[in-house]
């Protein structure tokens, strides 16, 4: 049987691996493959598709970097100085043209989950494959939920959001238009160097990502009996669609996936945790909450790469009233992530609020963490949740709110609100702004270190101030304004080296290309 190399080569004109690549057509074997086996059959194309998965799951991916980055970004966290956090020019917004914090690992990873993607979407496409025809259609639907992830997440770190960079946001500016390369095909990934790849609007960017999506829901809709967990299922592809029209502010799409979500995610058993278990539920694997997590194991998993090393040292996990509970355990990992004060304050502020609990030892005397990523048999080895059901209800909430129904909004909101407090009373104010304030601190309080606190500002345009400290990266007071540069990723530089296309369609804010000749 004749063997190929399976590759996407320098992707939007960079070097897809990562290590270092000199030449502009630098053609690295990505995965050695049997052609009629990969490209023809159904064990082949799921084959491609778990490929898939382990990019999303890599620490340069959903494994870290999205949620690392999250924190180092936004008010509720800072990094300690030196720390190995890996992410302390992103604290200090401080990422320029040259060295972009870790833009690199981020963009080439999700253009890894497209290449990858875009090869099993068209071995499908063209080739006769036989089998189980529900089997298919759930394969070829993950793998553009997937595709269409990779590049929301592409949209959400290196252009600015819809609000200023789509025709029909609010305060929509030519300068703000770019979104991203479309990469649509293999041949235009494999021959790059005849295709002048630039960044394409953000306009059809995000049309973009919304056809993946829609495709995905449609086909994953008939596959509702054919689910694995750690998979993308039809209720997690109708929430990426709510979270989509969240940043676009589409208040009545996000209702319409909101609910559709709402309705699917039940048919898989999802619901919030009751709030006399959670504690010791929350960290679990797979628990009922999770409507798409990925799952690590023992021997599969991201060791001192994991959230868990990265944020804290080990702690003891105990009851909440055991004086040892949250304190360190073992002197292992970087112990980077102190959570602020404020931060502290917002999860203390409802006396029967579960979510206190998730304050912990850092390991860094005199400083305290965030244990929303703990082990349950080893410390490293735990899941990580991408798409809970307490974002489904939240989101609701707000769009409800943002369409003057305050009544309904207040339902999805108590449904949150019940099971972290016990008590379910509805919003304190009943002026639009205030409901909304409301409801937006519940969501950083519920969703704190889970990727989202951050883009809550950012694609709402509004402004936060993270207190500076002694120990961390960023020991200045950080006034975040949307005219900040840093507001958003530069295009790495090492794509705009390899890619002459998209020298002219750098980030505003950032210096222009230039180029370093070598000695």
């Amino acid at each position: 049987m004749k063997k190929i190399l399976l590759y996407f080569v320098a992707v939007a004109g960079s070097c897809m691996l990562n290590t270092g690549c000199d030449d502009f057509l630098d053609k690295s074997n990505y995965t050695v493959v049997e052609e009629d086996w990969a490209l023809h059959t159904e064990e082949g194309v799921n084959a491609l598709l778990n490929g898939l998965y382990n990019y999303v799951s890599s620490a340069h991916y959903y494994g870290r970097h999205i949620y690392a980055y999250e924190m180092a970004k936004g008010p509720d966290i800072f990094l300690i100085a030196s720390g190995g956090g890996r992410f302390e020019a992103e604290q200090r917004y401080t990422e320029g043209s040259q060295s972009g914090g870790r833009n690199t690992y981020l963009w080439q990873t999700c253009y890894q989950v497209i290449r990858n993607a875009t090869i099993l979407l068209e071995a499908m496409e063209n080739n006769d494959i036989k089998g189980d025809e529900i089997n298919l259609k759930r394969i070829k639907g993950e793998a553009l939920a997937l595709r269409g992830m990779a590049y929301f997440d592409l949209l959400r770190c290196f252009s600015r959001p819809p609000i200023y960079s789509c025709t029909f946001g609010a305060n929509y500016s030519e300068n703000y238009k770019w979104g991203v390369p479309l990469v649509k095909t293999v041949e235009m990934g494999t021959n790059s160097h005849k295709n002048d790849i630039r960044r394409a609007t953000a306009d059809d960017s995000y049309a973009y990502v919304e056809e993946n999506f829609l495709e995905a829901e449609a086909l994953l809709a008939q596959t509702t009996t054919n689910f694995t967990n750690g998979h993308i299922n039809h209720a997690a592809v109708c929430a990426l669609l709510m979270r989509m029209y969240l940043y676009m502010a589409r208040w009545d799409d996000v209702i319409t996936w909101g609910e559709a979500a709402e309705r699917s995610m039940k048919t898989f058993g999802n619901a919030m945790l009751p709030y006399a278990s959670w504690y010791s539920s929350y960290y679990q694997p797979f628990n009922v909450e999770s409507i798409f997590e990925l799952g690590y194991s023992r021997s599969d998993n991201l060791g001192s790469d994991a959230l868990s090393s990265t944020m804290h040292k080990q702690i003891h996990m105990l009851a909440p009233d055991d004086p040892m509970d949250g304190t360190v355990k073992l002197n292992t990992g970087y112990a980077a992530y102190g959570i602020q004060p404020a931060a502290q304050k917002l999860l203390k502020e409802h006396p029967q609020d579960v979510r206190a609990y998730l304050i912990c030892d850092l390991g860094v005397k005199g400083y305290l963490s965030c244990r929303r990523y703990v082990g349950v048999e080893y410390p490293n080895v735990h899941n990580v949740p991408i798409i809970r059901v307490p974002e489904i209800y939240l989101s609701l909430a707000e769009a409800w709110i943002e369409k003057g129904q305050t009544a309904t909004a207040s339902n999805y909101y108590d449904l949150v609100r019940k099971a972290r407090t016990n008590e379910a009373i509805g919003f304190q104010k009943s002026a639009k702004e205030d409901v909304l304030k409301e409801l937006l601190l519940e969501r950083r309080r519920e969703m704190m270190c889970c990727g989202h606190t951050y883009w809550d500002f950012f694609r709402r345009a509004t402004t936060f101030t993270r207190e500076g400290t002694e120990r961390a990266a960023s020991k200045t007071n950080i006034n975040f304004a949307s005219g900040t540069a840093q507001w958003i990723y530069p295009i790495p530089y090492n794509e705009m080296n390899n890619n002459k296309a998209i020298r002219d369609q750098q980030n505003p804010g950032y210096a222009e290309y230039v180029e370093i000749e070598e000695e």
